[in-house]
């Protein structure tokens, strides 16, 4: 698994863990809990989406170089078969 997508999938499982921890020993009252966790659900939300779209950026700039070293690849044959003439 590539490493950024690992970093990822530990963000989401700790977020997840730590929510479900804070609600089971929460010493508030029941409304109190559930702004403080609706406002901590907004927050990892927002931060999942950027690091998700990071992640397609990611893929499309390796995608494109990778097509790109591809696209050279008949060029450089072609120099080398012609500095071997």
């Amino acid at each position: 698994m590539n490493k950024s997508i690992s970093t990822f999938v530990g963000f989401v499982a700790g977020a997840a863990t730590g929510a479900i921890t804070g609600m089971l020993v929460a010493p508030d009252k029941g409304y109190k809990t559930r702004k403080r966790l609706a406002k901590k659900v907004n927050e990892i939300s927002s931060q999942m989406e950027e690091q998700v779209k990071q992640e397609f950026k990611d893929v499309g700039n390796t995608i494109k170089n990778k097509t790109h070293r591809q696209d050279k690849e008949p060029e450089k044959s072609k120099a080398v078969n012609t500095v071997k003439e």
